[in-house]
């Protein structure tokens, strides 16, 4: 009987240890689980916060490559009106000598043609740079403007020499 009895009383123990140590393992298992869907919500709210930063990125990054291209679009624009003007001040200048040349002496006409001839000269490559220029392209663009840049330079030089007297406009020039 006294065996029955501490049989009894470890099974009874061994129960009692059981029920304890079952909900202990059930409450650690669910917090683990609790865990770990914690931590998956804070991957997912981290996923769709960095999905927001990327997209805000990419929003602002188009953004600049729209104000760069348009910024060059107006860059371009601009100096096309430059020449434009310039060709303008070209023609006027041409008319204005080809006047002058009409009631010029014989031997100031010959002057007068050479000025016009080279100045209308200087009006087509203008006219070639202008259509350069409508083609150039992000990848070309230093080069061309500062090529259109010369030209238009030496043009404005040439019109400030036609100003004065033609018999000096070919002088300094090589």
């Amino acid at each position: 009987m006294k065996t029955t009895k501490l049989t009894f009383l470890a099974v009874l123990m061994c129960l009692f240890t059981i029920s304890f140590t079952l909900p202990s393992c059930e409450s650690k298992t669910e917090r683990a689980a609790e865990n770990v869907e914690d931590e998956k919500e804070d991957v997912q709210e981290a996923q769709r916060d960095a999905q927001g930063n990327v997209a805000e990125e990419q929003a602002e990054l188009d953004s600049a490559r729209v104000d760069l291209a348009e910024a060059w679009m107006k860059e371009r624009e601009d100096m096309r009106m430059e020449l434009q003007e310039e060709r303008v001040k070209l023609d006027t200048k041409i008319n204005d000598l080809e006047t002058d040349m009409k009631a010029a002496k014989a031997d100031a006409k010959e002057d007068y043609r050479k000025a016009i001839a080279d100045l209308r000269e200087e009006r087509r490559e203008m006219d070639a740079k202008t259509e350069r220029l409508q083609n150039s392209t992000k990848a070309n663009w230093e080069e061309t403007k500062a090529d259109v840049r010369q030209t238009a330079d030496r043009v404005e030089a040439k019109l400030k020499k036609a100003g004065k007297d033609v018999k000096d406009y070919f002088k300094g020039d090589n």
